[in-house]
């Protein structure tokens, strides 16, 4: 996991060169902390925590220098991601299958959890207050978790265009296409990337993020589609934006 946590170091590094110096590790002492109170909360599914999770908390767990932190900062009043106030979180008094590692209050609580249940399928999921029957994917793992949070608040160039198409629009699109929504989103996708786009290792299905050595483009489909474009060149995201229009508006058929 050390690789994993260096390869984010120089991803992210081009971007905020001084983001490595403003995270702060958690002591030893505050590590074994947080395993026995693990161990009491999660009983035998704390053998499940994520070694990724456990490498963040190492290298980062008193300060993320914003990477989680502050990826939500202007939609909530206050967040927890630092181990001790995790810690504070776990339930002593049953054994539990999900690990919380992010509390957004907002009006209400927002909380992200590493799903436990399946030893080798660690989700992360998310859910408001207490509502614990209906939590919401956020994320495949927390690996790739980790680069879509340095991805969507760190890694952007100069100029950027921002865009969302809205569920009804979408469906509008895809029925005068006479294809499927899903497929209208592989669509443009392909369309984007003939501008030299290569897919990242940290997307999923329904979160494409894809880069070039001087443009990104990340694309989300919940039933809406939203995203943006970012690049060195005005030129490019202008192109892109004026592609993603089109589509917007029933064109771009066959490209």
């Amino acid at each position: 996991m050390d690789e994993l946590i260096e390869k984010l170091y120089d991803y992210i590094e081009p971007f905020d060169p001084g983001w490595k110096y403003r995270i702060r590790p958690a002591s030893k002492e505050t590590m074994d902390n947080y395993i026995r109170a693990a161990e009491l909360s999660l009983g035998s599914y704390a053998d499940r925590i994520p070694a990724s999770y456990l490498k963040f908390l190492e290298r980062m767990g008193e300060d993320d220098g914003g990477l989680i932190s502050q990826r939500y900062d202007s939609a909530v009043d206050m967040v927890a991601t630092n181990i001790h106030e995790v810690v504070e979180w776990l339930d002593e008094e049953e054994e539990e299958k999900m690990l919380p590692f992010y509390i957004g209050i907002h009006i209400i609580p927002y909380v992200m959890w590493i799903d436990l249940e399946k030893e080798n399928n660690k989700r992360i999921l998310g859910t408001y207050d207490n509502d614990y029957e209906n939590f919401t994917k956020v994320s495949e793992s927390f690996e790739k978790y980790l680069f879509q949070c340095a991805f969507d608040h760190i890694v952007e160039y100069e100029f950027k265009e921002y865009f969302s198409i809205r569920k009804s629009d979408v469906d509008a699109i895809a029925k005068y296409q006479d294809i499927t929504p899903e497929k209208l989103y592989k669509k443009m996708i392909h369309s984007v990337e003939e501008y030299g786009l290569n897919e990242n290792w940290f997307c999923e299905p329904d979160y494409y993020i894809g880069e070039s050595k001087d443009t990104t483009f990340s694309i989300k489909y919940d039933g809406d589609m939203h995203g943006k474009v970012t690049s060195k060149s005005q030129i490019i995201v202008k192109s892109i934006a004026n592609d993603i229009c089109n589509f917007n508006m029933g064109r771009i058929l066959n490209k």
